[in-house]
């Protein structure tokens, strides 16, 4: 028992360290165009830590949840990425802002069909109505918005591996 305690602290306090991070260094410092300081930086991450924990606990003690629903319901959420991923790799044209406009949107949908079943106009899994919305997100304001300059892709498009 002292050792798969010990196997999944370990593991949970990597998950929660780097959720804070994460967090912090990809999202409200960037919000901030970077311009915290290390010490408000190490403060929001030792804040966002004990969010993340705090909803972690909540989930493991408190709620009814089964585990079984959160997995399937945070692979929902997981699996917005994959459009992305593959036009990141295959299409030129997409934009940051075509990305941003998937994933929150992807997300935002999969996340609300998850909340509110009966909402579901087929009986599929809410990240399935996420990755729909996600990539019509995704083509949609891509091709609204300006493309990538050429020369920045020039390096990403030409082959080769010499």
């Amino acid at each position: 028992c002292a050792g798969t305690l010990a196997a999944s602290m370990h593991t949970g306090d990597a998950i929660m360290h780097a959720a804070g991070t994460v967090g912090v260094r990809d999202g409200i410092s960037v919000l901030y165009r970077g311009q915290l300081s290390d010490g408000v930086e190490r403060r929001l991450i030792q804040l966002l830590v004990l969010v993340v924990t705090a909803v972690a606990y909540y989930f493991a003690v408190v709620s009814n949840v089964s585990l079984v629903a959160l997995l399937l319901g945070s692979y929902g959420a997981v699996a917005q990425i994959f459009p992305i991923l593959i036009a990141t790799f295959y299409w030129p044209r997409a934009t940051s802002s075509g990305v941003l406009a998937a994933l929150i949107g992807g997300i935002a949908v999969s996340t609300l069909f998850l909340l509110f079943p009966d909402w579901r106009p087929l009986p599929m899994h809410a990240g399935i109505y996420g990755l729909i919305v996600n990539v019509v997100l995704l083509v949609g304001v891509s091709l609204r918005t300006r493309p990538v300059p050429q020369a920045r892709l020039e390096p990403y498009l030409e082959p080769g591996w010499d």
